[in-house]
């Protein structure tokens, strides 16, 4: 799921007429999302996203002040933030009243009998920030207020309304010079929806803490719903405002970013039906959470990915999580998926470990999931894409010419050789070395070394016999043909300086130990 953090400070912006305003944003997520901006809820193209900067391209009309909503949205999910920007006439004008919010007032039938309006923020704030929305309902001929919210909400929740009881609606911006004329909504009649949508269930996680920002993570309806919806209040307030959703009945997590650290909140969960409405709220806690003093699961490794593909096995790599939640991580787990939606634990690595190579896999699709830990918990997990391995794998090529030889010390020599041409479509693991004495007819092994080296030592020869070398190449389906010696290799240890004792040969690798 992606997150977006941003600064309190720029909930809302000012700029002039003809100047681009530059929003420096922070998204995080596995996937780069695709990202959409709406301006009072309508598709807006006049910008320009880089490198996580939001560049509004010279506003030129008092009339481009409004409420700008960026939307990210990748395959996991999607997350909103909304920007209040001003422009400024250059010209030195006297602040006024702001003018109305634009209609439409928007009415969202809720349960309990209870209704959600929204609104936009009003095209000209008078040139003084909006400080605050006024909303009221009609109600026994006569408006009632209702309350009053801060000016980075737009949406407001009215319960406790009367059923089958006409109702309107009205929103009035606010600035330090004064109120603004009122904008009125259409008629609403209550009524108890008939439509039951089953709620999300607890238990309600709280993972990856940050000093702005965590995931939210809850169990799904007992029924399919498309989606849910998440909603925040700040402690000592009134105003509910969302702060995230999930779209997909089994989606049932959120990332929430743009809290204020130390400052406790309440957020409650809904869910989405199929066909419309939504269901009854559920808290997720009694009392506030404040926004990293609360140590929780990790967040999720970053940046996995696939390094190599094989036809029995895959290789994977990944970063540790964004954030440990507050405690030390103990281990990383890795699942493979076994079925469509049975998941099978493979391995638990030790946090120094980011790369692990799964084998012995048959031929067909495979992804891969790992998760973080710490003492609290596991995070969510991150995915891998889905991969084919590779079909029809073969011993590789023999390693390549030149095979070379030189005695170095008394009854030792050191052989050299090239890399095989050819891996066989799966990755060299290992090079085998053997060795014959001309008076004899059995090879002998004399040692292995790493993919990654292509030399070995063979120590304790016998002074004046001559030797014929052999080199292999093995990946996971076996042993190339050998690369052999054209000429043999005789010892001379005169050449040395003197005449050691005699002793069965041994070998020595100045290699990594084999994988």
């Amino acid at each position: 799921m992606e997150t977006m953090e941003i600064e309190e400070s720029i909930y809302q912006k000012t700029t002039e007429i003809d100047k681009e305003l530059k929003i420096q944003l922070k998204i995080t997520g596995l996937e780069p999302p695709k990202i959409q901006i709406l301006k009072n809820k309508r598709e807006f193209t006049n910008y320009n996203f880089q490198d996580n900067v939001l560049t509004i391209s010279k506003p030129g009309e008092i009339p481009d002040n409004g409420c700008y909503e960026f939307i990210a949205t990748n395959s996991v999910g999607r997350a909103t933030l909304k920007i209040n920007i001003r422009i400024k006439d250059k010209k030195s004008k006297p602040p006024t009243r702001p003018s109305p919010p634009p209609p439409p007032i928007i009415l969202t039938p809720q349960p309990d009998l209870s209704v959600n309006i929204s609104w936009s923020p009003p095209h000209d704030d008078g040139g003084s920030p909006i400080t605050k929305y006024l909303i009221e309902k009609f109600h026994d001929n006569q408006w009632q207020r209702v309350s009053e919210v801060a000016m980075e909400i737009n949406s407001y929740t009215i319960g406790n309304l009367e059923e089958s009881t006409e109702y309107t609606f009205r929103i009035s911006a606010e600035n330090k010079i004064g109120k603004s004329e009122w904008t009125t909504s259409e008629g609403y009649k209550a009524v108890v929806l008939g439509v039951v949508v089953p709620p999300p269930r607890p238990p309600f996680e709280i993972l990856a803490m940050t000093q702005n920002s965590f995931t939210l993570r809850w169990k799904p309806a007992e029924e399919k719903v498309s989606g849910y919806l998440v909603e925040k209040r700040e402690e000592g307030k009134k105003a509910w405002q969302e702060c995230g959703r999930s779209l997909g009945w089994g989606e049932s997590w959120v990332d929430v970013g743009g809290l204020k650290g130390g400052v406790g909140y309440f957020f409650r969960v809904c869910s989405l039906g199929v066909g419309g409405g939504v269901s009854e709220w559920v808290g997720v806690r009694e009392e506030a959470v404040k926004i990293g003093g609360v140590v929780t699961a990790p967040s999720p490794p970053q940046n996995l990915q696939i390094l190599t593909i094989t036809s029995k096995s895959v290789t994977i790599q990944w970063s540790p999580p964004k954030s440990t939640g507050g405690a030390q991580l103990t281990s990383y787990i890795v699942e493979k998926l076994v079925s469509m939606e049975k998941w099978e634990k493979i391995v638990t690595l030790e946090t120094s470990v980011t790369q692990f190579t799964i084998t012995n896999l048959v031929n067909k699709e495979w992804q891969f999931r790992v998760f973080a830990e710490n003492p609290i918990g596991l995070s969510q997990p991150a995915f891998t894409e889905c991969c084919q391995l590779k079909s029809h794998a073969t011993p590789p090529s023999p390693p390549t010419a030149p095979l070379e030889s030189r005695q170095i010390a008394l009854n030792e020599i050191i052989v050299t050789w090239g890399i095989p041409e050819s891996d066989g479509g799966a990755r060299i693991e290992s090079y085998v070395i053997a060795i014959r004495d001309v008076k004899k007819t059995m090879w002998m092994e004399v040692g292995q070394v790493n993919w990654d080296c292509q030399k070995l030592a063979v120590r304790e020869l016998e002074d004046g016999n001559e030797y014929l070398i052999r080199i292999f190449a093995r990946n996971e389906v076996g042993l190339s043909e050998p690369l052999e010696s054209e000429e043999l290799v005789k010892i001379c240890n005169a050449r040395m300086g003197r005449t050691p004792r005699r002793s069965p040969a041994t070998v020595t690798s100045r290699s990594p130990k084999p994988g």
